[in-house]
């Protein structure tokens, strides 16, 4: 009904563009973008000169999913009004999600910033940017803007602690994670990065109470909760409990490269086990939830009761529907699975035929990218892991893991002044990042350096945690023994 009042409303003001955006609105929020976006171009004669219009054309296309038409809008915007802060933030994100050049991607940042320094998304937008890319220092005062103007944004306020955490004001993260925590208008996701939050300061109790309580509360539906949760387990050895967790995510995001091969890594863990492949097996088929869609659980479930018994009774012709469905739908995760799978039976021609596909239909898949660059080092293949992860930090420039793999195999090549001093400038960026840490005061101690390498551990340790002498310790039994 409101539709179709906005609608003959337009039609008797055509050169309204507030009626045109209710309208465009009314259909949004039914989710038919293809009839908003054609309700804006039949009106283009009256707004060839409008910024907004442009602007909301753009948002139309991103919401959509056409980054391409979406981006050409925002430019529109900005060549009609190089201030219009809104058309600059949106670009800035878009580019940003297309893994832009890091510089096209701040600069515009900063213009909207420019035209409008108090404007809480670009503030929370760029200051989610600088912490990416390890400047701390910087996002906590764009971080500060938003909390002023905002003081129950709770992404901003998250981010904030964890801006604390990497600098090494623990004491002033936790006190604004314990803040956050009291808030009931906190959302499942949220909570999730709450939690995820306290388990790298070390507070594993209350990191795990969240994830527990975003899951109840998002009631089943947060695949952000049972990843981290998932993770969770993996870490204390409750492979059982986190394969559960990551096949709950999986049924929440069934195109997730990154969720599916944490499915199959864990499955290929508890190989070993008749019993662990057993209890997994009745969770397939006694205990997934009703609320995700019949037809969609089932073949889920189909999918990964025939990767658990093949892997546990290791017989790789089990797999053989698997396959024909993976090739049939040349879905990216889903080859990329097959050859996790293959390699793991020891199928080389299969599985590189398999991860080439995958990269091919999805050359920015991070997850995909990385499985392969791990199975050729695994083969001992470094000059080929090499030239692999240089091609996938060209699709997918400024990701820190590809980085740190390149620095890996740098060292691995026995390039290994190049090799510290990239993981010294990861560890730079990513001051709570174990990997990246732990990498550069390994090579130090590769080197001899014993002392400068527990000092980096220890100041890791202490940031995350650990009281000074328990890091001190700690940091000097890892140096001895690595």
């Amino acid at each position: 009904m409101a539709r179709d009042k906005l609608l003959e409303a337009q039609k008797l003001q055509p050169n309204s563009l507030n009626i045109l955006l209710d309208a465009c609105g009314v259909l949004t929020d039914l989710e038919n973008y293809d009839e908003a976006i054609r309700l804006l171009l039949d009106k283009a004669e009256y707004f060839a000169h409008s910024a907004d219009y442009h602007y909301a054309l753009g948002n139309l296309f991103a919401d959509k999913g056409d980054t391409e038409h979406a981006r050409k809008m925002y430019l529109t915007a900005i060549e009609i009004d190089p201030h219009h802060f809104h058309a600059l933030n949106n670009l800035a994100i878009l580019l940003q999600d297309r893994q832009a050049p890091s510089e096209q991607v701040e600069n515009f940042y900063r213009r909207a910033l420019d035209a409008n320094p108090d404007d809480v998304f670009a503030n929370f937008n760029y200051g989610n940017f600088l912490l990416v890319k390890g400047r701390s220092a910087e996002a906590i005062d764009h971080y500060h803007k938003v909390i002023e103007s905002e003081p129950w944004y709770v992404k901003a306020r998250i981010a904030y602690a964890g801006a604390l955490l990497e600098l090494g004001r623990r004491d002033e993260a936790l006190e604004e994670m314990r803040e956050i925590g009291e808030e009931d208008i906190i959302s499942p996701d949220e909570a999730s990065e709450l939690g995820m939050l306290y388990l790298s300061a070390n507070e594993e109790e209350t990191g795990e109470r969240l994830l527990r309580s975003a899951v109840r509360r998002g009631e089943g539906r947060s695949a952000r909760a049972f990843d981290g949760l998932g993770s969770f387990y993996l870490e204390k050895g409750e492979v059982v409990e986190a394969v559960k967790c990551f096949i709950r995510a999986v049924l929440i995001k069934p195109f997730d490269t990154n969720l599916w091969l944490k499915v199959v890594a864990s499955i290929i863990e508890a190989r070993a086990t008749f019993e662990v492949s057993a209890h997994i097996e009745e969770f397939l088929f006694e205990e997934l939830p009703e609320e995700v869609e019949e037809a969609e659980r089932d073949e889920i479930v189909s999918v990964c009761k025939v990767i658990n018994e093949s892997v546990g009774t290791r017989e790789y012709k089990s797999l053989k529907p698997f396959v024909r469905a993976a090739w049939e739908t040349k879905q990216p995760a889903l080859l990329t699975v097959l050859a996790k799978l293959c390699a793991f039976f020891d199928r080389q021609e299969e599985a590189e035929k398999a991860f080439r596909a995958a990269l091919k239909e999805a050359p920015r898949d991070i997850a995909a990218h990385r499985e392969y660059i791990g199975y050729l080092m695994e083969l001992g293949q470094d000059k080929r892991a090499l030239q692999a992860v240089r091609r996938a930090m060209k699709n997918v420039p400024d990701e820190t893991m590809l980085e740190n793999d390149h620095a890996l195999i740098l060292y691995r090549l026995g390039r290994t002044e190049e090799a510290k001093q990239e993981f010294f400038k990861l560890s730079r960026s990513k001051p709570l990042e174990i990997t990246f840490v732990y990498n550069y005061a390994w090579m130090l101690h590769q080197e001899g350096h014993l002392a400068p390498a527990a000092g980096i551990l220890e100041q890791f340790l202490s940031k995350v945690g650990f009281d000074s002498e328990a890091a001190f310790f700690c940091a000097r039994d890892t140096c001895r023994n690595p």
